[in-house]
């Protein structure tokens, strides 16, 4: 059986993970785009969320459902897998042959829908390992799914760099995607088998996945509406507007994403706390949310007026000239940076609170806004008006959820206006000379410009203290005694 291993630990597993696993993505990306151009990237960016788009409607929930059974009844885990894997056979052939009659409904072009073909499999194996994973989850050990989700991408990342140093076609990095699913689901069926030792059977117990099927529902509205938001705007750009437009925005929102990783650690942080405030101190919840939206307002603000000042050179930079369209993508994008920070511990408090509900009704409307925005904007303003879409997507999320959670922020909404305040006039100082300077010197330069600019402005606002200082050095020295 799988050994419990404590939340400290699980907690550094899984965002060590994570970062290895988004840098080594990002640098492959760069290197992809780079290497094939806008067309190819974008088509090649398109198949990849298309069938993202649809591979949610495999799990519904299910993933989420299994870890709190396991966890629950840890005896009964091996029919839980059992069942998990006749379901997903099932539902995975049914969503594999949409997601391909879709392909062609949109009138892709044939490459694009072969491509289609070969990551709708790929994402059906994810699904898989993802309900796999979730076991391990039940068993609160994640260290073998941080193994595996690492191997996956490095698989991915090792025949993909193999073709492009063989001068292959683009389809040999689709089949890079493919290989490293299909090596992450071998590796955790030979855990599931061997470390757990349960044993897999597809004799169906209908009372079982019935059970499973309802218990996973309230969990399948968020995780869909989350999909279609998140993926929805590349496939609808590339059916109305082309692969080409479809490439310049992905190679922006590949940076806003690798970014992510903050809130989305933060989120994770808190969210135990929150939990335990919210039946003990709900004084002590208000004040961590407003800790963590401190914290966030704080890198959010001058990263969004960063990356839009300097779009024009960081897009040179990481891409090459072909890419330049992109700088008025990542200019506007930029915006959604800050909404999409900021909406991270609204979303932790709300499902914090037990008010899950209140999380669908939000992803489900912006869910809604993004694609009839995409719709509309995608046709007229190409990907710029994507990237509008997602800013209107996001403040959205932040703003319908921001009203929401008013009760545990109303008692610091002095504090909390004032901090985002003088966080926006750091900013402002600092996009003011970086706007002088960016065209005199390197991006290096700039960047530094900016950091130590805006670091400094937060000692003039008094947002960070000397004696903020002080207590971080006194932490830094004490560890490393």
């Amino acid at each position: 059986m799988v050994t419990k291993v404590s939340m400290t630990k699980n907690s550094f597993y899984s965002l060590s993970s994570t970062a290895i696993q988004k840098a080594l993505t990002f640098i492959y990306f760069i290197i992809v785009a780079r290497y094939f151009g806008p067309e190819d990237q974008g088509r090649y960016s398109t198949a990849l969320a298309f069938a993202a788009l649809f591979s949610v409607f495999i799990d519904i929930g299910m993933s989420a459902a299994l870890t709190r059974e396991t966890a629950r009844e840890p005896h009964k885990a091996g029919s839980l897998v059992s069942q998990m894997f006749l379901y997903r056979i099932l539902f995975g052939v049914v969503i594999y042959g949409v997601t391909v009659l879709l392909a062609y409904a949109f009138h892709y072009s044939p490459e694009l829908i072969r491509f289609i073909t070969i990551t709708a499999f790929a994402a059906v194996i994810d699904v898989i390992c993802t309900s796999c994973w979730a076991v391990f989850r039940g068993f609160q050990n994640l260290k073998y799914e941080a193994y595996g989700g690492i191997l996956a991408i490095a698989v991915m990342v090792f025949f993909g760099s193999l073709a492009m140093i063989l001068h292959l076609p683009l389809i040999y990095l689709v089949y890079a995607v493919l290989a490293g699913s299909g090596v992450n689901f071998l590796y955790v069926l030979f855990l599931i088998v061997f470390q757990c030792k349960l044993s897999i059977s597809l004799r169906p117990d209908w009372v079982l996945l019935k059970r499973l099927f309802f218990i996973s529902l309230p969990f399948a509205g968020a995780a869909i509406f989350s999909r279609v938001y998140t993926f929805s705007d590349i496939a609808i750009l590339t059916r109305v507007s082309g692969e080409a437009y479809a490439g310049w925005y992905s190679a922006a929102s590949k940076i806003i994403l690798a970014l992510n990783m903050i809130p989305a650690a933060i989120s994770a942080s808190i969210y135990p706390a929150m939990s335990e405030y919210f039946t003990t101190s709900p004084h002590r919840l208000g004040k961590t949310y407003i800790r963590a939206t401190t914290f966030l307002l704080a890198i959010s603000i001058p990263s969004a007026v960063g990356l839009s000042v300097l779009s024009q050179p960081i897009v040179l930079t990481f891409y090459n000239s072909s890419y330049l369209p992109t700088a008025a993508v990542l200019s506007v994008l930029s915006g959604a940076l800050i909404f999409c920070f900021l909406s991270f511990p609204v979303g932790a408090l709300l499902a914090a609170s037990d008010k899950q509900i209140r999380n669908t009704i939000l992803f489900g409307g912006a869910a809604v806004i993004n694609v009839v925005l995409n719709i509309f904007l995608s046709k007229h303003y190409q990907a710029v008006g994507t990237a509008y879409a997602s800013v209107a997507t996001y403040s959205f999320l932040f703003f319908a959820g921001f009203l929401w959670i008013r009760a545990y922020w109303k008692e610091y909404s002095r504090e909390l206006f004032g901090i985002a305040g003088k966080v926006c006039a750091s900013a402002a100082v600092m996009a003011l000379a970086l706007f002088i300077f960016r065209e005199r010197a390197p991006l290096v330069i700039n960047i530094l410009l900016g950091c130590g600019l805006y670091g400094a402005m937060l000692f003039v606002v008094r947002i960070i203290s000397p004696d903020d200082v002080k207590r971080m050095s006194a932490i830094l020295a004490k560890k490393n005694t």
